[in-house]
């Protein structure tokens, strides 16, 4: 999986979890460690 279509995924859920409430300021939990994302070679 590319780095990009890695990106989508994470995009794609935080969307689906925003709609739950459909609201900015609701609590979501993060389902990834901190700055995982920019550290290569970290699958996501």
């Amino acid at each position: 999986m590319s780095f990009s279509e890695k990106c989508c995924r994470v995009f794609e859920q935080a969307t689906n979890a925003y709609h739950i409430t459909n609201h900015i300021d609701a609590t979501v939990h993060n389902l990834y460690e901190v700055k995982s994302i920019q550290k290569p070679g970290v699958n996501i």
